[in-house]
């Protein structure tokens, strides 16, 4: 749920940039990976009240009473670590989306409404000599495309599956550090350290860099290759149009 929630953010997200309308791909596709792994910290967050861990509201020190027996802690306490919140947490939640993952993004279907634009793309509607002439090898384009497309889903997908793998210790761990700034695992006084964001943060900056700068990639060949569209649904069309 929170992967799927963060990636129908990123598309939501990228589907109102054109409307915005924020027609550059290498600007408008990181905004909304960006608007995705935004959406999944308070994804993340929501998951926290739900599992009882960090109520909404600032209630989390009611927990203090009950989280032994909640969390079935042994009497010294823990060694401290994402591992030693219990098996209530294993398995649970879903996976994160990163940066990146988010994976969110709309990229290949989205189109604001309005007139087509200009470039290539107005060049095919004649039906005649159209966009193939003057790009040089045209044979070229179809391939360059298909990488562009290639390398979006394999930042997207490869982040998410990623997060989706290490989702259960990063959950307990996010867990695990709100129980220690709510003062509710017993026998354990907060270190100092990143609270659950912090460690949110820390666990997925490396995967949503590296798909930002995949994504950020593609958009600038996009737009090299493929100047005065908008979308990947918009250059697919160029390519079948001209190919007739």
């Amino acid at each position: 749920m929170l992967v799927s929630a963060t990636f129908g953010t990123g598309f939501a997200a990228n589907f109102l940039l054109l409307r915005v309308p924020v027609h550059t791909a290498a600007l408008r596709w990181p905004l909304a990976v960006l608007a995705g792994y935004a959406a999944f910290f308070g994804l993340v967050r929501l998951w926290l009240a739900y599992v009882g861990v960090k109520p909404l509201g600032g209630a989390a020190r009611r927990m203090a009473d009950e989280a032994s027996s909640a969390f079935d802690l042994p009497s010294g306490g823990t060694g401290g670590g994402g591992s030693s919140v219990g098996s209530v947490f294993r398995g649970g939640g879903g996976g994160s989306g990163g940066g990146g993952a988010s994976a969110s993004f709309g990229s290949s279907s989205a189109s604001a409404g309005g007139g087509k634009p200009g470039g290539w793309y107005g060049k095919v509607g004649g039906g005649g000599g159209s966009m193939l002439d003057g790009l040089g090898d045209s044979g070229c384009l179809p391939i360059i495309l298909g990488i562009i497309v290639l390398a979006l889903v394999v930042a997207l997908v490869g982040g998410a599956i990623h997060l989706v793998w290490i989702a259960p210790e990063l959950l307990t761990d996010a867990a695990f550090a709100a129980m220690l700034s709510a003062g509710a695992v017993p026998g354990l006084r907060r270190v100092d350290g990143p609270d659950w964001d912090g460690r949110i943060f820390r666990a997925t900056l490396p995967i949503l860099a590296i798909v930002v700068a995949i994504v950020v990639a593609a958009g600038i060949a996009f737009g090299h290759y493929f100047p005065g569209l908008r979308t990947l649904g918009e250059a697919w069309d160029l390519l079948t149009r001209g190919s007739r």
